[in-house]
């Protein structure tokens, strides 16, 4: 799975990452016409947590052992969204670009490192989508 890191007397080598579960949330606010008929402003704000395990093998000269470390991670992204959205008719066939920022952070808890580490990155995205009128109020979406 990696290269082996070979030091003196120990080889230390990633050998299994199992990906984990957690829960998902996405949440997003869109405020149409607010330059021209057609263009939209939204935010969006996405959350992920799951938790996977990595398996390292460690090796000397007289034996092997396999340890794994627990992971926890956690990631925040937040978005300015711009669209170009079709409003005539039930069916609004639509598409934009966003910028934003994400925040990603893992907590160790196992014997090869414990602790807590976070990074912040910028980001771009592309969608496209159509949504359709239900009623007036309520709209339902296919986001890509």
């Amino acid at each position: 799975m990696s290269e082996p890191v070979e030091g003196t007397f120990l080889t230390a080598t990633l050998t299994e990452i199992e990906t984990g579960s957690g829960p998902t949330a996405s949440a997003a606010f869109w405020v149409d016409g607010l330059v021209r008929d057609n263009f939209s402003l939204g935010f969006e704000y996405n959350y992920s947590g799951f938790s996977p395990e990595a398996t390292v093998g460690f090796s000397t000269r007289r034996r092997n052992r396999d340890v794994t470390q627990e992971i926890d991670a956690t990631l925040h992204n937040g978005f300015i969204n711009a669209a170009y959205r079709q409003n005539d008719g039930d069916l609004h066939p639509y598409a934009g670009l966003g910028i934003g920022l994400g925040y990603a952070k893992l907590d160790l808890d196992g014997i090869v490192a414990n602790g807590e580490v976070g990074t912040v990155t910028g980001g771009l995205q592309g969608f496209i989508g159509i949504d359709y009128d239900v009623t007036e109020q309520f709209l339902s979406l296919i986001h890509i």
